[in-house]
């Protein structure tokens, strides 16, 4: 199993979402913040202001994005879409609410049409691992924005 590179870097969960109050697993499905996420990202960008961002890495999903986007109207800084920061996979069980199956899932189990846990600790520790190399100065943090 790949290790995260012992370098700096800030990572920011994406805002909420509708799903997250049913206790959905949104799993690939591309599901926008909703008024709170948006207010959540509002709220938290202005901590990093100061902080020598340079970069903002984030999950091709609309709720990464758009967190991103609201991170950046104050950070003014480049923006780099990682595929490999997307949620985990759960082919057919996307959009379940979350129940035993999910410990199951990560106690090794197979879902249907979807990736095993181990593949999507591997797939998200190579996206975190790109995302310092795409900081254009090597001084700079960059932030890391997803839900891995």
């Amino acid at each position: 199993m790949s290790k995260i590179k012992p370098v700096p870097f800030y990572y920011i969960r994406h805002g909420q979402t509708d799903w997250n109050l049913e206790n959905r697993v949104m799993g690939r499905r591309d599901i926008p913040l909703n008024e709170k996420g948006i207010n959540q990202a509002l709220s938290a960008r202005n901590h990093l202001l100061g902080c020598g961002i340079k970069t903002i890495c984030h999950s091709p999903l609309l709720r990464a994005r758009m967190t991103a986007e609201i991170f950046n109207e104050v950070l003014q800084c480049e923006l780099v879409s990682i595929d490999d920061l997307q949620e985990f996979d759960l082919g057919s069980s996307s959009g379940q609410i979350i129940g035993p199956w999910i410990d199951e899932w990560r106690l090794g189990e197979k879902l249907s049409g979807g990736e095993t846990y181990d593949a999507f600790k591997e797939r998200c520790i190579n996206g975190i691992n790109q995302s310092p190399r795409l900081s254009f100065c090597s001084m700079f943090a960059p932030i890391v924005i997803a839900r891995v």
